[in-house]
């Protein structure tokens, strides 16, 4: 779109994607939730004045036509004091297709957030209005908290050599369940004139990597929130990006709960963008027990059978001079309660 002249210069098309929602396609989904006859006899005496929340969080559903976003599907949420009511709502083809229960388990008192608008407004205009840059301990990076992808990193290096030239995360996809599948596909993003749900809760935090009493490195650190977290059905989410003084670094995502349900299942997608060394295509290769094989197209790997280095590599990334990084598969190894990079 060319605003100034008013005219569309041109139009594309994604397969089984699934965009934000207006706001007039989330009103649909309440009222074809609320107006659906199986939601009405589960909400029972509550049908007709309890208000669902969530309906712009996208969903999923096993053996429906929502299942790998082959149509749009929705969620609108009726939360009660120990569980919630799932509608899930297939805009596509305009109907219910699915009810669920998940329990939430006993709610602590809210937080209670003040002056929480002005906040809003400063983090906006210091980390979402403008890129920042940060220099530590022989790095370098520009940083910008985005719409809906969260903490954006670009440009980064060590002694001013190349390692990423981006890295963000995508979306959470979160299930409640394994066999039907179901659950939220959730964006973290800038506070304000976004689309993402879960927003910034300040500006980026750096903070030191202590180990054995010794500072080996920093990581920077974005906390996002939705209000009024930590009651049911909100949810808060971390980025973390360690850097270490010998040229190591690392990228974690961690959620903190409460979420819809007692559980769920959190899978963070990030897309890290490496640069190998002399500014062309990176080369793949795998560990495939013996040797490192390398890859001629692209391809995905399960962790379950994954073959390790004695070091504990999966991949290497390199350049054509062989330059490069080795991947080291989170496995629980790290001592932060992660369980494992388990795709599925």
């Amino acid at each position: 779109m060319d605003v100034n002249s008013q005219r569309v210069l041109g139009m594309g098309q994604q397969s089984y994607s699934q965009p934000d929602l207006p706001d007039h396609l989330i009103k649909l989904a309440q009222a074809i939730a609320d107006a659906a006859p199986e939601v009405k006899a589960l909400l029972a005496e509550d049908a007709g004045r309890k208000l669902s929340t969530k309906a712009e969080f996208k969903t999923s559903l096993n053996d429906s036509r929502c299942e790998r976003s082959h149509h749009l599907c929705v969620a609108p949420t009726y939360v009660f004091e120990e569980d919630a009511l799932w509608a899930i709502v297939d805009l596509t083809e305009g109907r219910l297709v699915g009810t669920r229960w998940t329990e939430l388990g006993k709610s602590e008192p809210p937080i209670i957030v003040t002056e929480r608008s002005l906040e809003n407004e400063v983090t906006f205009r210091k980390y979402c209005e403008q890129v920042n840059s940060l220099e530590q301990n022989g790095w370098a990076m520009d940083y910008v908290i985005t719409g809906s992808d969260g903490l954006q990193l670009t440009n980064v290096r060590f002694n001013n050599k190349p390692v990423i030239k981006n890295v963000k995360l995508l979306d959470w996809h979160v299930s409640y369940s394994t066999k039907d599948g179901f659950g939220y596909s959730d964006a973290i993003g800038c506070p304000l004139f976004s689309s993402a749900v879960v927003i910034a809760y300040n500006g980026p935090q750096t903070e030191a990597i202590v180990q054995g009493g010794e500072t080996v490195g920093f990581a920077v650190v974005q906390d996002f929130r939705q209000p009024p977290w930590p009651t049911p059905c909100n949810y808060r989410y971390v980025q973390r990006f360690e850097f270490y003084n010998d040229g190591r670094f690392r990228i974690a995502q961690a959620d903190l709960g409460r979420g819809c349900g007692t559980d769920g299942t959190y899978r963070p997608v990030v897309r890290i963008d490496l640069e190998a060394g002399d500014g062309a295509a990176n080369n793949v290769a795998e560990w495939n027990g013996n040797e490192w094989e390398g890859w001629d197209k692209e391809q995905w790997r399960l962790q379950d059978n994954a073959k390790l280095t004695p070091e504990g590599y999966q991949y290497k990334v390199t350049d054509k001079q062989g330059r490069g990084f080795y991947i080291e598969p989170g496995r629980g190894q790290f001592g932060d309660g992660g369980r494992g990079d388990h795709a599925y």
